[in-house]
């Protein structure tokens, strides 16, 4: 199962829930269950400097997750497929690559709980 995570350096509600993420990957980290966090970037960056400061941010705010950097082309992407218009965002992924909830609640509104009930095989409601 993945938690999809977008976020981008400079949110600074996406920045609060780091540490909230941190804990939900060391919760789970001996199941079936990864957080993948995509970072779409620093707005008003240069494109020279985005890697440099995805890579400063990811290290300054130690994040525990998957940690990856989505290009100006896959955010767009990105942002279309799962419909990304407000940050940060999250998706709860089954381990079949289908959608169970888009728009998922953050780590910091007890998302694990959700994630337990799924990971015993039992029914959630959205």
């Amino acid at each position: 199962m993945v938690y999809l995570s977008f976020w981008f350096t400079t949110c600074g509600p996406c920045i609060q829930e780091i540490p909230f993420e941190n804990k939900l990957a060391a919760q789970f980290e001996d199941r079936p269950f990864k957080i993948i966090s995509i970072c779409t970037g620093t707005p008003g960056a240069a494109e020279d400097q985005q890697v440099i400061k995805w890579k400063a941010a990811s290290k300054r705010y130690d994040l525990k997750t998957i940690n990856l950097y989505s290009n100006p082309s896959w955010t767009k992407t990105l942002r279309q497929n799962y419909i990304v218009s407000a940050y940060p965002h999250y998706v709860l992924i089954d381990p079949d690559g289908n959608i169970i909830e888009n728009f998922a609640e953050r780590p910091s509104q007890n998302i694990a709980a959700k994630i337990e009930k799924i990971l015993a095989g039992l029914r959630v409601e959205k």
